[in-house]
């Protein structure tokens, strides 16, 4: 391909991004929070207080943020449940269907997330088959590899009408040069009342052409 010819194609991909960007509206629906899972973090210790839940429908992923000093482009990672490891070498699961997978004890399951440098995680978003009085929980976490973490925000799976979904919404900003960004399910239970289905992230990243694909913005283009 003629350089010429990359230019244009960058130049028109970043005037779609940005149309989109600024045209989304983000449309919000709070509910209240659950109930039936204990305050215990990531690491397994309790919690005196349980952080503010806001949830909202699928809907409002689908509108991307207008941000009027910085525009920005709205992104999403989804993953299966499949995706997800046994944080304990003792723990075992069993394969649910259709990506799902479920616990043999009640234990952690972690995924390690690679996200660009400086996007803005907003949303979280869990999904999952709950026929169990127990609810599951998945936090966003990170990792400092000095012995610090911190639980930004967790979403619990509610009910017992079987396959479902629920989301948060949330803030931060991705550092991978000081954090590594993590999600972590707990189950609370084992067996095949429960099990998960996957997560959904979305975030926000600086318009430029650094977050555009290789082939668009010519990084290692020959």
């Amino acid at each position: 391909m003629m350089f010429w010819q990359r230019k244009w194609l960058a130049a028109l991909a970043a005037l779609t991004i940005l149309c989109l960007a600024l045209g989304g509206r983000q449309i919000l629906a709070e509910g209240p929070a659950p109930t039936g899972a204990a305050n215990v973090d990531s690491e397994g210790r309790e919690t005196a207080v349980s952080p503010p839940i806001t949830y909202a429908d699928p809907v409002e992923e689908a509108a991307a943020s207008a941000d009027t000093q910085a525009p920005t482009a709205t992104y999403f990672k989804h993953y299966p449940g499949t995706a997800f490891q046994p944080r304990d070498s003792d723990t075992g699961y069993d394969y649910f269907g259709n990506g799902c997978i479920s616990s043999q004890g009640a234990a952690y399951f972690i995924l390690n997330m690679q996200l660009p440098p400086g996007a803005e995680i907003d949303f979280v978003r869990l999904y999952f088959y709950d026929t169990s009085t127990a609810d599951a929980r998945l936090y966003l976490t990170w990792y400092d590899s000095a012995g610090n973490y911190s639980d930004v925000v967790y979403v619990d799976s509610s009910g017992t009408s079987g396959y479902g979904s629920a989301g948060a919404f949330t803030s931060y900003t991705v550092d991978p040069i000081t954090q590594s960004i993590n999600l972590v399910w707990r189950p609370n239970t084992h067996g095949a009342s429960m099990a998960l289905c996957g997560a959904r992230i979305r975030y926000q990243a600086p318009f430029s052409a650094s977050f555009l694909p290789a082939v668009l913005n010519e990084t290692g283009a020959e």
